[in-house]
């Protein structure tokens, strides 16, 4: 679907907030007066924007003229996310192609996303918008790289996307990365959310507060009914704790 149908379907089921792809934010990010529009149409529609999901644009990349022209993007991303009202927007560490085995990072590639991010959360904060990362690609995806990351960069949230860790870590993570939540991608593969109970319990009880956002990846590829699927049940599952 489209921008607009995104902004109807969640409208229509009763989400409370939009977690919205960069992707499909182009003619917004392109004309101010787009953004404007769909700012004011996901308001009337009674699902502002809540955040958005910035790909392409990453704090890190291999070469200084990749990283003058990431940096050009994120400026351009977080102004697009304060004009449509989103309070937060998620950014990856680096580029696709150069993700890496768990902890095959050099320093210098350390401390290069650490440099990154912490220029995003600084110019973030004069947009009013909380600048996040994921447990995504790029590097610094495994646990223990993660962790590193966020205790370095003050002011650097974490959106915790319940199944994007490295295999046979998913249970571990949990319990490690819970606490440091500000947003979360529940992962809904259709009828198969036996976890779900697990995790939302997990992240109550370590303090989350904020957006359960649903990130819809069935296998049976009907999007829009495993969405469905995952709200109900996390409405039961949220309003039980």
């Amino acid at each position: 679907m489209d921008i607009d149908g995104y902004v109807d379907f969640c409208g229509r089921l009763g989400f409370s907030e939009l977690d919205a792809w960069s992707r499909h934010l182009a003619g917004a990010h392109e004309d101010a007066r787009e953004a404007d529009r769909l700012r004011g149409r996901a308001e009337e529609a009674g699902v502002p924007f809540g955040s958005i999901a910035v790909d392409g644009a990453d704090a890190w990349a291999p070469t200084e003229e990749e990283r003058a022209a990431n940096r050009e993007r994120t400026g351009q991303w977080l102004e697009t996310a304060a004009r449509l009202g989103a309070k937060q927007a998620r950014f990856n560490a680096g580029p696709f192609h150069v993700g890496f085995e768990p902890g095959d990072g050099t320093d210098e590639m350390f401390e290069g996303v650490v440099a990154g991010f912490a220029d995003l959360v600084s110019r973030g904060r004069e947009h009013g918008v909380e600048v996040l990362t994921e447990n995504h690609w790029g590097p610094f995806q495994h646990p223990a790289d993660l962790a590193r990351l966020l205790d370095a960069v003050p002011g650097l949230g974490f959106l915790f996307d319940t199944h994007n860790w490295p295999d046979g870590l998913l249970h571990e993570a949990w319990d490690g990365y819970a606490h440091r939540a500000r947003l979360t991608h529940m992962k809904t593969f259709g009828g198969d959310d036996a976890d779900l109970p697990r995790v939302v319990s997990i992240l109550r009880e370590s303090g989350y507060d904020g957006t359960w956002g649903v990130e819809s990846v069935p296998d049976d590829g009907d999007e829009r009914a495993a969405a469905t699927h995952t709200l109900e049940r996390l409405r039961g599952l949220v309003e039980a704790v």
